[in-house]
């Protein structure tokens, strides 16, 4: 019996040599007779023509031909059957805004409306997964009734699921692409290759398809608005337009420049060039090394996009390529964010960033920290600078004068001057400031030569004087970040008391120095210039969207309060403060004397709480707290506390190690910040029967930028 086998003969290089409309009507069949080698094997080599030979069927089928392959996030269309880098596409590029600020954009791709013959697509998933779409000629009927479902293959692994469109079978099917193992580690243009389910020798293999490959290193990185603990990037995207497209965040990595290997990083999205990101809980005073590294990630997985935070960050999506790191950019962090080693006229005005370098931050902030002076209100002054002495920072004691032609200097006119915003806050090492209050002027001697100076200008910020009824307020022009986190240090100084005499029948019984009435470090979000009442409000009672912690050396039995000689921690939310114990977090009575000697404090806030203090003695959590924890309908708007989650604010005085006082607060969910942010300063106020001077002597501010989540330890 004869053996019958089914031979396939490629009589048709498709398009090679027909046009598309043009048929087969004439086949020449050249009979041959193999005939085996010396060696007994059979070859073409030893054929000769023969004189016959029996066909039991003869059949044409044209075999598949692929035109388009779409489907991953990258489809480049032509009209050509090969490339010729001149490759159109349709994309829908989607440009968000993360807190208003931080752009972030994505692509979204679609079918060409000028429906364009020839496709193929790129930047498909490693993993493999995707479902791609091939369309051409002659894929097969794609059932088993009438013959079998293509075959597809990638790189000869079979792409699965095959299924014929259910309208036009011949010309379009889907089929989901196979993994590349990680150890086949190739970036060009695979092989897709498709069989005819019935007659697999029918075969079609088009370079229409591309695994991702890692994206194109960034370019331009560069370093902005530099603080004592955070510094901000930016950088432009690199490569061509297709690869940018493909493209779903960047790595930032960085180290101190003393090591060799990077010891951080944080993944974030998109975001683009016009904007930049925060490097945050940096070391102060430390060289950092920074580069930064492009991802391409499963754009299938959407959290890429959509699980941002306000810095833009997000985690890593499992199987993200990484490019190449970029050139490394080198930056120096400050030692505070804010730091006055003493007071005198020069030091009241602004000088700007330490770094000049800015951009717009994530949270609309522009400009690194340095120094802006201060806005004094009230009764507030420079030591020195009052109405009976003027006063210049080089003041020399012999010669009785004011030596330097470049030296500030400060004096009190007779007359009130109105609040000059524009001015205040557009000084510049030159200019003259008419700073609100009782109509200070400090400007350069060159200008006022023509007035006596008699001393130094400070070194101490004075609040108010030993004086009666008065109030006073200083403020940092430029608010600082709160909300993640800060330190601050400063030391206090209260003197020159005024005296209270207890009488009978006319005659003094006993008599005692003891002033009145106090200092209070305070937060407020209101505004630059605000001040509140006298006597016992201390200069911050009625300043709304504020926290203060007062330092209070005089007994007001109205607002309950534990002793003459106390810290306590008020607030009222986005309401007008208020000294009445009603609305502490806690108090500590437990001390030093605060009008007995100069007094160093540092105050600490973490938006993290922290158990163990819970059982120490500085730890107090007062009645009104248990309001804050569960509050719904509280009409200064403080948010649930128990919901949101506690920080701790930590007050310490002398011992810089031990706090005294310690107390739960949730500051972003208490006030009304601006973007984390709000300004910081001190009040003080007298009494009408007790007064004493209330000094400040320094002061360093820094803003911790305490980052925990979203950190990815390498």
């Amino acid at each position: 019996m004869s053996r019958r086998r089914i031979g396939y003969a490629k009589i048709n290089d498709y398009g090679a040599t027909l046009t598309r409309n043009e048929t087969i009507n004439q086949i020449r069949l050249w009979p041959a007779i193999l005939e085996r080698s010396k060696n007994g094997t059979v070859s073409t080599k030893y054929s000769k023509p023969g004189s016959i030979f029996h066909i039991d069927w003869l059949r044409l089928v044209r075999g598949p031909v692929i035109h388009r392959v779409t489907g991953c996030f990258g489809n480049l269309e032509r009209n050509s059957k090969k490339s010729t880098g001149n490759d159109d596409y349709n994309i829908s590029p989607i440009l968000s805004k993360i807190n208003g600020i931080l752009e972030h954009h994505r692509t979204v791709w679609r079918r060409h409306t000028k429906g364009l013959l020839y496709a193929s697509t790129y930047n498909c998933i490693r993993s493999g997964g995707e479902e791609i779409i091939l369309e051409g000629i002659n894929f097969g009927v794609g059932t088993k009734q009438l013959g079998a479902p293509a075959h597809v293959f990638i790189n000869g692994r079979p792409c699965k699921n095959v299924v014929h469109d259910v309208e036009f079978p011949q010309k379009k099917l889907s089929c989901v692409t196979p993994a590349i193992p990680k150890e086949e580690y190739y970036f060009t243009d695979s092989f897709v290759e498709i069989r005819n389910g019935k007659f697999p020798g029918l075969i079609d293999i088009s370079r229409s398809l591309r695994y991702a490959k890692p994206p194109p290193v960034p370019v331009e990185i560069k370093l902005s608005n530099t603080a004592a603990r955070s510094i901000d990037l930016s950088w432009v995207v690199g490569g061509s337009v297709t690869d940018q497209m493909t493209q779903t965040g960047f790595i930032i990595r960085w180290r101190e420049e003393r090591l060799k290997h990077w010891t951080n990083s944080m993944v974030v999205g998109n975001i683009t060039s016009s904007t930049s990101t925060t490097v945050r809980g940096l070391m102060s005073n430390t060289s950092y090394v920074f580069g930064v590294a492009s991802l391409t990630e499963n754009q299938n997985d959407t959290s890429w996009f959509s699980n941002l935070d306000i810095y833009g960050r997000r985690n890593i999506v499992e199987g993200a390529l990484e490019g190449k790191i970029s050139t490394f950019a080198i930056g120096k962090t400050l030692v505070y964010d804010l730091r006055f080693v003493y007071f005198n006229a020069n030091f009241t005005q602004q000088h700007g960033p330490t770094d000049k370098r800015s951009s717009i931050g994530p949270r609309g902030i522009m400009k690194g920290e340095g120094h802006y002076g201060l806005i004094l209100v009230g009764d507030a002054n420079i030591e020195n600078c009052n109405s009976s002495s003027f006063c210049c920072d080089n003041y020399d004691v012999e010669a009785e004068m004011c030596i330097d032609s470049s030296s500030y200097t400060c004096r009190v006119t007779p007359f009130q001057y109105e609040y000059n915003e524009k001015i205040t806050h557009s000084l510049n090492n030159s200019s003259t400031s008419l700073l609100p209050g009782s109509g200070r002027i400090v400007q350069p001697l060159h200008h006022s030569e023509s007035f006596i100076y008699e001393n130094f200008c400070g070194p101490a910020l004075r609040l108010t004087g030993s004086q009666q009824q008065q109030r006073g307020a200083a403020w940092y022009p430029r608010q600082l970040e709160v909300s993640e986190g800060f330190e601050t240090s400063f030391i206090l100084r209260m003197s020159n008391p005024s005296s209270r005499c207890k009488n009978m029948d006319d005659i003094y019984t006993k008599c005692r120095s003891r002033g009145g009435d106090g200092i209070a470090f305070v937060i407020q979000a209101e505004q630059d210039v605000a001040i509140g009442n006298a006597g016992h409000g201390l200069g911050y009672g009625g300043i709304k969207n504020s926290i203060s912690v007062e330092f209070d050396s005089f007994y007001n039995f109205e607002t309950i309060e534990p002793y003459e000689n106390h810290i306590s921690i008020q607030t009222r939310g986005w309401g007008g403060n208020s000294p009445n114990h009603s609305f502490s977090l806690g108090s500590t009575t437990a001390i030093p004397d605060l009008t007995d000697d100069e007094i160093i404090v540092r105050v600490k806030y973490l938006p993290i709480f922290d158990a163990s203090e819970l059982m120490k003695s500085s730890f107090v959590a007062s009645p009104y707290v248990s309001k804050l924890l569960f509050n719904e309908h509280d009409p200064n708007a403080i948010s649930n506390w128990a919901v949101l989650g506690l920080g701790m604010l930590y007050v310490y005085v002398n011992n810089m190690s031990k706090p005294v006082l310690v107390v739960p607060l949730n500051l972003d969910a208490t006030l009304k910040l601006n973007k984390g942010r709000a300004w910081v300063g001190f009040t003080a106020a007298t009494g009408t029967h007790s007064w004493q001077a209330h000094d400040v002597l320094n002061w360093t501010f820094t803003s911790l930028r305490l980052d925990s989540d979203t950190l990815i330890k390498q």
